[in-house]
């Protein structure tokens, strides 16, 4: 098979996010290669005429969708898998509409929302949503991915809406212009990795996110730091467990449930990993829905798969063949 491997044009090499694309690309690459197929790398360029005009110029059989963002913004991702819709061509991963609805975290709040599933309170910057102040709320972007512009000083107290206003603008230049905020969840944080097989949601080994030695007023956020900054304080003490007791068998069933549930209203495609809090009354809440995430091979995805028993090119293979089924139909 020839599949061609796209992925986001990088501008800024120096970006730790942009340093993990081109981490992916080449453990896409050698799994390819490992299964016995032939394989191209197209850095995806920000004029999408010049985009239609590469794929016109090869016959591939898949195209292998690793592009994260175009000109820098997640807020056009879902552009490339349109442009492969169109092309009528077989691709790996979540279609353009599951991309644009579950990237948005507003738009996926309010499909969570629409079928009934669990999602903290928001607030957006024009003052629409449904919080209740006072409490805690943590402000985040609306489309960017990878912690962007996010730490523990998101978390903010408030006693009023108005005031909730105040940190969101506060914050909107550091956050890609367009942020909102959400009740923050105090609580055990899940990330629950799943793949598409023979054509059915397989949720994978749970992890949890751990914040060890975290002082008592120390806020518990996945942030910037705790992803990027290895030798930052969250980075060192921010770990991933995969292995639980017998007293979160239900917990961890009911977590698995749900993102079952998240895998079909977004009608997602080859792999996704839903990220959830766990209340003090044992409620999950749905924080992100990320279709297509990170395959880097340090990265939490690739740590459930491995618990899991699955290997990398196992993985790639079962991408693969999402991708046929999504083109023709299932068998």
């Amino acid at each position: 098979m020839n599949v061609l491997i796209v992925h986001n044009p990088l501008t800024d090499l120096d970006s730790l996010d942009n340093a993990d694309v081109l981490v992916q690309v080449q453990a896409v690459e050698g799994a390819l290669r490992t299964l016995g197929h032939e394989c191209a790398i197209l850095a995806w360029p920000e004029d999408m005429r010049q985009a239609g005009e590469s794929l016109g110029a090869g016959i591939w059989d898949e195209v292998f969708n690793l592009v994260e963002s175009i000109g820098g913004s997640a807020k056009t991702v879902h552009l490339v898998p349109a442009m492969l819709e169109e092309f009528g061509m077989a691709f790996t991963g979540a279609s353009s509409w599951s991309l644009r609805h579950s990237t948005s975290k507003l738009l996926a709040k309010a499909v969570l929302a629409q079928h009934g599933l669990p999602t903290p309170a928001w607030l957006d910057i024009q003052g629409r949503g449904n919080i209740q102040t006072p409490g805690r709320f943590i402000v985040k972007s609306v489309w960017e991915h990878a912690s962007f512009g996010l730490d523990e000083d998101n978390v903010v107290h408030v006693s009023s809406r108005a005031r909730l206003l105040a940190e969101i603008k506060a914050r909107r230049e550091r956050l890609g212009g367009e942020c909102f905020a959400e009740e923050y969840v105090s609580g055990r944080e899940f990330n629950l990795a799943v793949v598409e097989q023979e054509g059915a949601p397989r949720v994978l080994a749970p992890a949890e996110i751990l914040f060890a030695g975290y002082a008592k007023n120390k806020h518990r956020v996945v942030g910037f730091r705790a992803k990027w900054q290895e030798q930052s304080f969250e980075y060192q003490n921010t770990k991933r467990r995969l292995d639980f007791p017998e007293s979160d068998a239900l917990l961890l069933r009911r977590l698995s449930l749900t993102a079952e549930q998240c895998w079909k209203t977004f009608a997602l495609s080859g792999y996704a990993r839903i990220d959830l809090r766990v209340d003090a009354k044992g409620r999950p809440w749905i924080i992100d829905v990320n279709a297509n995430p990170c395959l880097s091979p340090d990265a939490g995805f690739q740590a459930s798969c491995v618990a899991s028993g699955l290997t990398f090119p196992d993985v790639v293979g079962l991408l693969l063949q999402s991708a046929a089924r999504q083109q023709h139909g299932p068998a």
